[in-house]
């Protein structure tokens, strides 16, 4: 073999050695990247101590279209869920107490007065083939969920000598306008002695008898003690 043999092949190893070694190295420092990617860093905000969430285990939301659910299977499910109920501390507001106290002192003589009554206690409504089951459903449930500050019913007989509504400024919103709309409709229809007292007015004695009195006529025994 020559001299410039020996040089030309030597060169070739060289060079074929020198592209080995480099293709090696980039393997080597592209996993070392991977890999340090693929461990998070902590952060210096949160503690070591912190990793563990201390939050109990909420379970997640489960889809429902209530419009298709039986109720029995709606409160399960929500019940399931985790649902939050509170109770009420309070029956009635402040307000509402201090015209309590007045009726009791007007009328407790002759009548027990009972607060927050659902409206649904106090409507008969009876099957009728005009309707069907579904639009008395849903009619019901429009003046069910109504409830009644004042219900004065008599001591002697128990039957029902008033209802009484105290309107304050909620009454003023759209939504309680049509709602009151529909109570004076239901009430006039099912003839139920109705009365609207005003908070503004608290000391002003509301017209309990005499509305009683045109919608059920009653023969006083005297003129002094009504017959209640």
């Amino acid at each position: 073999m020559s001299f410039m043999a020996f040089v030309t092949c030597l060169t070739i190893a060289f060079v074929a050695g020198f592209v080995v070694a480099r293709k090696l190295t980039l393997r080597k420092v592209a996993s070392s990247v991977i890999i340090s990617k693929s461990q998070p860093v902590p952060s210096s905000a949160t503690p070591p101590a912190a990793k563990a969430s201390t939050r109990s285990y909420t379970p997640q939301k489960t889809y429902r279209d209530s419009r298709w659910q039986e109720r029995d299977e709606l409160f399960q499910g929500m019940v399931a869920e985790g649902i939050l109920l509170e109770g009420k501390e309070w029956l009635i507001t402040r307000c509402e107490k201090i015209y309590f106290d007045n009726l009791e002192k007007w009328f407790g003589h002759y009548c027990h007065i009972h607060c927050q009554v659902s409206l649904g206690r106090l409507i008969n409504f009876p099957e009728q083939p005009e309707f069907s089951e579904e639009e008395r459903k849903r009619f019901f449930a429009i003046y069910n969920g109504m409830a009644m500050d004042y219900v004065l019913v008599s001591k002697k007989n128990n039957k029902i000598v008033g209802v009484i509504e105290l309107d304050d400024p909620s009454h003023e919103r759209a939504d309680r306008i049509i709602r009151d709309h529909w109570l004076d409709t239901i009430m006039t229809l099912a003839r139920v002695p109705f009365v609207r007292a005003s908070v503004t007015k608290l000391e002003e004695i509301p017209p309990v008898w005499d509305t009683r009195d045109k919608i059920r006529p009653l023969v006083a025994a005297t003129k002094s003690e009504p017959l209640h």
